[in-house]
């Protein structure tokens, strides 16, 4: 997808879409606040999304994801962070601004 024409936008929720492929690149969507891509087809590792200093929420549980939980120390602003449901290598991580996380 190209969201170049929408750099302002906040919340994004494609949740239950039957998304495949890999987890596309918001990199130009510097404004994001949510994202919800839960209980879609998506696979391959998860990014650290970290062109998204502003993201708050971040939803990917119950997707076939793969590989290890990277580093989100990019994302001052994260407080939720829902990634149950994905058999991910390395469950340990440090999120210290996190207020909800959901494994």
């Amino acid at each position: 997808p190209n969201f170049d024409k929408l750099p302002n936008l906040q919340s994004l929720d494609l949740h239950s879409n039957q998304l495949t492929g890999s987890i596309p690149n918001f990199d130009k969507l510097p404004n994001l606040q949510s994202l919800d891509l839960h209980s879609n087809q998506l696979t391959g590792s998860i990014p650290n999304f970290d062109k998204l200093p502003n993201l708050r929420n971040l939803g990917l549980n119950d997707n076939p994801l793969t590989g290890s939980i990277p580093n989100f120390d990019k994302l001052p602003n994260l407080q939720s962070l829902t990634l149950s449901g994905i058999n991910l290598q390395d469950q340990s991580l440090i999120l210290i601004n996190c207020l909800i996380c959901n494994f």
